[in-house]
């Protein structure tokens, strides 16, 4: 929240929580793994998520993972916890929009499906906490 004053009893703002991040740098490394759809990933995520990261020569999440290590110095010890985590911002996202078409305040037929998209999310961070690792789940 943003407030008027710094007497805080004032609220000018309330911050979309998806929309910025202040804190943990390592939670915008795992919401950023958990966009980054790789060739060996389930094909519903890889048309769910369309991205060229998909494409023979892009590194994997791991590979990302050690060069952020490497260029920033950071402690990447519970890469998973952040991995999980982004996957579930990522499926309350897509969540929020399957609501909305369902409700009828989007038309998108592209959103019909994003409770699939949501559940995808969910199962990929359960195979990441079972196998304590971000990529070859599937």
């Amino acid at each position: 929240m943003v407030f008027k004053t710094d007497g805080w009893k004032d609220i000018s703002a309330v911050l979309d929580w998806e929309m910025c991040t202040l804190g943990d740098p390592m939670m915008d490394l795992g919401t950023s793994l958990g966009y980054w759809t790789t060739a060996g990933d389930p094909e519903f995520m890889k048309q769910g998520l369309p991205s060229s990261t998909i494409m023979k020569g892009n590194p994997s999440r791991t590979e990302i993972v050690q060069q952020y290590a490497l260029k920033s110095g950071r402690n990447i010890d519970n890469l998973t916890f952040y991995y999980v985590y982004g996957l579930f911002k990522i499926a309350v996202i897509a969540q929020q929009i399957y609501y909305r078409y369902k409700q009828g305040h989007t038309s998108d037929p592209k959103f019909a499906h994003l409770n699939k998209a949501s559940a995808l999310c969910c199962n990929t961070a359960w195979q990441a906490i079972q196998k304590n690792q971000i990529d070859n789940l599937y």
